[in-house]
């Protein structure tokens, strides 16, 4: 499908970027950094990277956003939680249908496991 073949080639762009970029990053434990992957489509659907932000904003002054953002901040906290072995599934506040994983997320590179995606 083309959708398919379009978010593996947005995939494939951010694990590029991760693989160049990580000799640079540290790891701290109880730490996470929360990137900001700035992709276009020109006018034949070529994909291109526009850039990377280490402080994206995260405003909620429009509709999309409001509904974007929420969900995308809890699914990254989820999967850091999780990635840490920090995740409490007792909380008294998650609700059974919001349970993890998170819709649209998908695991690109796992360091202590080994894993890295691969189209």
């Amino acid at each position: 499908a083309a959708g398919g073949s379009l978010q593996s080639s947005m995939k494939s762009v951010i694990l590029d970027v991760f693989n160049a970029a990580k000799s640079t990053l540290s790891s701290k434990k109880g730490y996470f950094d929360l990137f900001g992957v700035d992709l276009l489509l020109d006018d034949t659907l070529k994909l291109h990277l526009l850039e990377v932000n280490t402080n994206p904003a995260l405003h909620l002054d429009n509709k999309v956003l409001e509904d974007l953002l929420p969900p995308m901040v809890k699914g990254a906290l989820t999967l850091v939680l999780d990635a840490h072995g920090h995740n409490d599934s007792t909380d008294d506040n998650q609700v059974e249908e919001e349970a993890p994983p998170p819709t649209g997320f998908d695991l690109l590179y796992d360091e202590r496991n080994g894993y890295q995606w691969a189209p």
